[in-house]
């Protein structure tokens, strides 16, 4: 069977997936994929447990989590949306302004905390 690639949301294809937590704001823990190289580069931590509920990455998630919007310092052509699975994280919370994923440096240049994706009633 050939290998599909598959492009993110800013058109990046993505590589190899890995496990990452997910902490939502109230403290809930989800396991969600992402392309390895991306988590890593930006300090999320991989999950060692697979009893969590997994984060999807559709319509149907609960909330859609927080991310950074990445853009390389060289030229300003490669852009990545990653999501950070702690807002405690270093990139998140604004002590880091650059990543560096595969050997490109990129400038944090977007920050979007969590929201929830849907309407939640008695609320």
């Amino acid at each position: 069977m050939a290998r599909q690639t598959v492009d993110d949301t800013v058109g990046n294809v993505l590589g190899e997936r890995g496990v990452y937590v997910y902490t939502d704001d109230s403290g809930t823990v989800y396991n969600v994929t992402q392309d390895a190289s991306n988590a890593a580069g930006v300090g999320n931590v991989a999950s060692e447990d697979a009893s969590p509920p997994v984060l999807r990455t559709s319509q149907a998630r609960p909330i859609k989590p927080r991310y950074v919007l990445l853009v390389d310092q060289a030229t300003g052509n490669k852009r990545k949306k990653v999501v950070i699975g702690s807002r405690t994280n270093a990139v998140f919370a604004g002590s880091a302004a650059t990543v560096t994923i595969n050997s490109v440096v990129y400038d944090v240049v977007t920050r979007v905390g969590e929201r929830q994706s849907r309407p939640q009633l008695n609320a």
